[in-house]
């Protein structure tokens, strides 16, 4: 979870080329992630099924595949 964190608060596209590199290829890579930023919606979005919404449920992070 400290890593998803430090992600988390990394600027920019730096998630993707330095923090998690097979993120876009390792579905199930993507889809911790997806889960991890899911939570954090969750936790932020305090109407639930606002919060729902604002979850991709079609595609991953970055476009990546569906989560699993």
């Amino acid at each position: 979870m400290a890593h998803y964190e430090k992600m988390w608060k990394s600027l920019g596209f730096s998630k993707l080329t330095s923090n998690y590199t097979d993120m876009t290829t390792d579905v199930r890579a993507n889809a911790e992630w997806c889960e991890f930023i899911a939570e954090k919606i969750r936790s932020i979005v305090k109407d639930p099924e606002t919060a729902e919404k604002l979850i991709p449920k079609d595609h991953g992070y970055s476009g990546s595949g569906l989560p699993s």
